[in-house]
């Protein structure tokens, strides 16, 4: 794959001081003014105190979030990075999702994760420990309801039937399913379930370029034995984005935090392996936390990315 083919997305600024309506929209206008493909926005209700560090205090509900960009912008795709199945009934996010892509226009792309947090899921009163099988039957239940004129499901957690579901996604069958996680059961899930994967790397969390490849062979080694198309499924890699007037020294995790030569040496790399789509984190520290730079800052690197970076794909 060439790497002028990378696409590129950011998340939008919906935690901590950055979370407001005039920055999460003046983000999403410069992805569109500037040309780039997407944004996203994360799944959390509440920021349990011992991760504060990372989240802060306030967070922005996602769907709203992602309603708000939709409504600034024309042509980027809005995304969930990612939503967490287990916090909501698949009915409810079939009802969501189809409505948010009315609304958007068909931009809609829906990354999907089982949940990580306990202390989250602790406080929703919801079970954490079954949350994989329960993020399964999920899926399953709402291509049920995206696709039929009938809808009725008999899971062993989820069971429904005997009503109208309308409207249905304005993409049909549905949206893009991009399923989030950097194990092998993210893997098994996008390879049967899904329509792409979407892992994450950080300073403090993430993927090394050898593991990425890895799991890309094995993404596909597994759509293969289910009669798919490896092809057919989008990588989509999340990882923070800053230049740095100094190289930094390579911490072994996928991030594009350095010289403008080393950002680009590794965007090469990711296409090589078979990345398709990269979404940009502005706004956390190379520690991990939130709470650094401005938003002038997030906007100018997106700027300086497209620019001196993009040119040279």
């Amino acid at each position: 794959m060439a790497t002028s083919a990378l696409e590129f997305g950011v998340a939008l600024p919906q935690f901590g001081r950055f979370a407001s309506p005039e920055t999460i929209g003046r983000l999403a206008r410069a992805a569109e003014d500037l040309g780039w493909s997407s944004v996203w926005a994360a799944d959390h209700i509440v920021v349990p105190h011992p991760y504060l560090d990372r989240f802060s205090e306030t967070i922005f509900e996602v769907f709203t979030t992602l309603m708000f960009a939709a409504a600034r912008t024309r042509r980027v795709r809005i995304g969930t990075s990612v939503l967490l199945l287990a916090y909501r009934h698949p009915v409810m996010i079939a009802k969501q999702v189809a409505s948010l892509d009315h609304f958007a226009g068909g931009r809609t792309i829906l990354g999907i994760a089982p949940g990580w947090m306990r202390e989250e899921f602790e406080i929703l009163g919801l079970p954490f420990e079954d949350r994989g099988p329960r993020a399964d039957e999920a899926l399953r239940a709402l291509k049920v309801l995206w696709t039929s004129d009938n809808p009725r499901f008999e899971g062993r957690y989820y069971r429904f039937g005997d009503f109208a579901f309308a409207p249905r996604p304005l993409q049909q069958p549905h949206p893009p399913l991009w399923v989030g996680g950097n194990n092998r059961r993210a893997l098994r899930r996008a390879a049967g379930l899904g329509d792409g994967w979407h892992p994450i790397s950080s300073m403090r969390i993430g993927l090394t370029l050898e593991e990425l490849r890895a799991g890309i062979k094995e993404l596909h080694a597994m759509a293969a034995a289910n009669d798919r198309d490896p092809a057919a499924l989008t990588v989509a890699l999340r990882a923070p984005l800053a230049f740095q007037g100094t190289p930094t020294t390579h911490t072994g995790h996928l991030t594009f935090v350095g010289s403008a030569d080393q950002i680009l040496e590794r965007l090469a790399a990711c296409a090589a392996v078979g990345v398709r789509h990269i979404v940009f984190d502005l706004f956390y520290s190379l520690a991990g936390q939130v709470e650094t730079g401005s938003v002038a800052e997030f906007v100018e690197t997106m700027e300086r990315f497209t620019r001196e970076i993009q040119p040279r794909l």
